[in-house]
């Protein structure tokens, strides 16, 4: 396991962690990105106007992001090191729980900005990343971008959503919201937690196996009481059968068909 806190998790520490330590991942091995931290937007400049309609690239902000001369780690980039950990035939999870898009803190009310307390979202950038900054050119992203049809993301979910951009190869993605929305944070005592991060760690906690899909449905359900405006999201490319697979396994989790145990708890009644 490869931690990256606070000052470690730089925008160039965080490519090497994907290019160097999780590219060890071999066919049948299964690798794990966990991001916690803030999220924003930047404008595309004149880049990707056929993809991005509202002329935004989603961002993880990373520790150095926003120091003079540092860029935030954009969604085409993290597609990008998504497809190189996936080139080997590993099967990539990743859970992000930050804010896809918008300007606020998980601090005190920003009165210069309006932003909101709890929220894991930092100022939009004003500035473009230059071109040469992106990890693959953008005419190769957005050939890959119509190459999407090998998403199949829950329904209600866009194939749009910011990290999986052209991305191919077999992957997970747990989202904490969309790319229009805002991750909060959940009080416990005087600190603060991912609420994301809270429901999902609650619901795995009793270490039942639990299939992607269903461990996405229970920790939405406990999310949706707290947050009714926060929709996490997962969006599965690649393999079939990855949908239907243990989180974090290789063994498929078929449920019952619906209303099964229904009918066999009427039988036993009878």
């Amino acid at each position: 396991v490869l931690r990256l806190l606070d000052g470690d998790a730089t925008r160039d520490a965080v490519i090497r962690g994907f290019r160097e330590h999780l590219s060890k991942a071999k066919a049948g091995d299964i690798a794990v990105f966990f991001y916690a931290g803030h999220g924003s937007q930047e404008p595309t400049g004149s880049l990707f106007l056929v993809i991005e309609p509202d002329g935004k690239n989603e961002t993880i902000v990373c520790y150095d992001s926003r120091t003079p001369g540092g860029y935030d780690l954009v969604d085409k980039d993290v597609a990008t090191l998504i497809q190189e950990v996936a080139a080997s035939g590993a099967r990539l999870t990743l859970v992000l729980d930050s804010c896809h898009s918008g300007s606020a803190d998980r601090g005190l009310d920003d009165v210069d900005t309006g932003i909101p307390a709890g929220v894991r979202r930092l100022p939009d950038r004003k500035d473009s990343q230059p071109e040469s900054m992106y990890l693959r050119s953008p005419a190769e992203i957005i050939a890959s971008q119509r190459n999407m049809d090998a998403a199949s993301p829950t329904p209600g979910t866009s194939q749009a959503l910011g990290f999986v951009q052209g991305a191919a190869g077999a992957h997970v993605l747990f989202a904490a919201c969309s790319d229009s929305q805002n991750a909060n944070e959940y009080p416990q005592g005087s600190a603060f937690h991912g609420a994301f991060t809270y429901c999902l760690l609650q619901v795995l906690q009793d270490g039942k196996p639990l299939g992607n899909e269903e461990l996405y449905t229970r920790t939405r359900d406990l999310l949706r009481p707290l947050y009714p405006m926060q929709l996490p999201h997962l969006v599965v490319v690649g393999e079939d059968e990855l949908r239907a697979s243990q989180f974090l396994g290789l063994t498929p989790h078929v449920l019952p068909p619906a209303g099964a145990a229904g009918r066999q708890a009427a039988r036993q009644r009878r």
